[in-house]
């Protein structure tokens, strides 16, 4: 005699749309390019001979730490979790900040390829495989 339970089969894993693979690769790239050149940065104020202020160190350690959590919530996000990808949708967008306040080219070409993978995120395709039921 067998039970029940052992004859229902599993769920098929849901496979992960392109948008979102895509999505995730883009940011993952333009927040692991930026880490380096942010503490290469910072190295290069402490080397000037000019201290820094701590205003600066405030910034750039909480840029770091960001980028860190950001770069751990993309993983979440190709696991498909909901709450990972809307975190980092607001973090992405929270990027825009800074750029208003002291504008840099660097800034707007890696926050707007950023925007671009967050936008992957949020596609018809890509809100399918995030709502879908586990």
């Amino acid at each position: 005699m067998t039970s029940s339970a052992a004859s229902v089969p599993a769920p098929a894993p849901v496979p992960t749309p392109a948008a979102v693979k895509v999505g995730f690769w883009i940011l993952l790239i333009t927040l692991v390019a930026v880490l380096p050149l942010l503490i290469v940065g910072y190295i290069s104020v402490l080397n000037s001979g000019t201290s820094p202020s701590s205003s600066l160190s405030t910034r750039s350690l909480m840029s770091v730490l960001l980028i860190v959590a950001q770069i751990v919530l993309l993983f979440g996000v190709r696991r498909g979790i909901r709450r990972a990808r809307l975190a980092v949708t607001v973090l992405q967008v929270a990027h825009l900040v800074p750029l208003f306040l002291h504008p840099d080219v660097f800034g707007y070409v890696t926050t707007g390829i950023g925007l671009v993978g967050v936008v992957l995120l949020w596609l018809p395709g890509s809100n399918a495989f995030f709502t879908r039921e586990r």
